[in-house]
């Protein structure tokens, strides 16, 4: 069985594991573990989960591999805190483990852990990790905190392992982006979409909101049509971004289209998409429904939401409610004063 599957023939290799097994179901830890293996290449995983579970009862509990490959069928499984147990047991094992850290760092990641994630992360690499994901997953850690000069440091050090990675160019270009790099950031999209031979939905939406940025609304919602397109139609922040740029360039029955994707498309909890909505049908003098747009939006960011008072407030004296008018008018100064006060 195990010949067989190093020569890619994976069903005939768990035909053979599967007999190995039946013939010797108590002793045969190891049998049980490569059976697991190859179940879980052939996409199987919950039947892996078994074979490993039978391995580790018949290891006695002594297993790091087996630890570790449990823990990667739970992880794929989303049973994330069951992969982070399993993780632990195979680091504890066996401490010279790096793939174990990075999937530990990944697991907690996953979590929202981003701290002790980026701690695995480190622990991999100083273990020796050659794999580029290390560096890559430790950018991405970076980049969700906030830390742009560290995310490009880690993305640089992935892409020099292996340059032809569409998604740790998008990193270096999302974090190039949030410094401010606008060139840098765009060359990296253009190399993602590249090398994915121009089938990357993400990178054409990113590349649209830089070219938007930049004053190219044209071009911009040629990317986004592209990034729609390519995840066949569902893509709410791409028909947000879209709405936008329709706006922008004066398409506005397109825009309040486009704008009402996003809504529906996000579960009809888009306070942006709901904000930037009213505005447009306000400038069609569908005030009504402007105003329903507006309390939408305020109500799905907890009341905090100053701009969406203002044009609530404009929309209520169009409507000729004064009253409604002055006090959509005082809470957004009193969330504004907030907001100016707490910063």
């Amino acid at each position: 069985g195990i010949a067989l599957a190093e020569v890619g023939k994976t069903e005939e290799a768990v035909s053979h594991l599967e007999k190995a097994v039946k013939l010797q179901p108590t002793n045969f830890a190891t049998a049980h573990h490569n059976l697991g293996t190859v179940l879980f290449e052939l996409g199987r995983v919950n039947e892996s989960i078994g074979g490993f579970q039978v391995a580790i009862e018949q290891f006695q509990g002594r297993c790091p591999m087996t630890h570790y490959n449990l823990g990667n069928a739970l992880y794929a499984e989303g049973n994330i805190d069951g992969a982070l147990a399993e993780y632990r047991v195979a680091i504890e094992q066996q401490p010279y483990f790096p793939d174990a850290h990075r999937n530990l760092g990944n697991a907690l990641a996953r979590k929202g852990a981003l701290e002790s994630a980026k701690t695995y992360y480190q622990m991999a690499i100083q273990q020796g990790d050659t794999n580029p994901d290390a560096y890559h997953d430790l950018g991405l850690v970076y980049y969700g905190k906030g830390q742009q000069d560290e995310a490009i440091g880690a993305f640089k050090q992935a892409l020099k392992a292996n340059n032809i990675d569409p998604q740790t160019h998008r990193g270096l270009g999302l974090a190039l982006y949030e410094r401010g790099e606008i060139d840098g950031a765009m060359a990296e999209f253009r190399v993602a979409i590249e090398q994915r031979k121009g089938e990357f939905a993400e990178a054409h939406h990113d590349l649209g909101r830089v070219l938007f940025d930049q004053g190219q609304a044209e071009q911009a919602i040629s990317e986004y049509r592209l990034a729609i397109e390519q995840r066949k139609g569902h893509f709410p922040k791409a028909h947000y971004n879209l709405g936008l740029a329709l706006k922008t360039t004066g398409h506005y029955s397109d825009a309040i289209q486009e704008l009402r994707l996003a809504i529906s498309q996000q579960k009809n909890n888009f306070p942006e998409a709901s904000y930037q909505l009213g505005k447009l049908l306000a400038r069609e003098t569908l005030l009504d429904d402007a105003i329903s747009c507006f309390y939408t939006a305020i109500e799905q960011r907890q009341g905090a939401f100053p701009e969406a008072y203002y044009h609530l407030g404009l929309a209520h004296s169009r409507t000729g409610d004064v009253n409604s008018a002055i006090t959509s008018y005082r809470r957004a100064i009193e969330q504004r004063r907030r907001r100016f006060v707490s910063s």
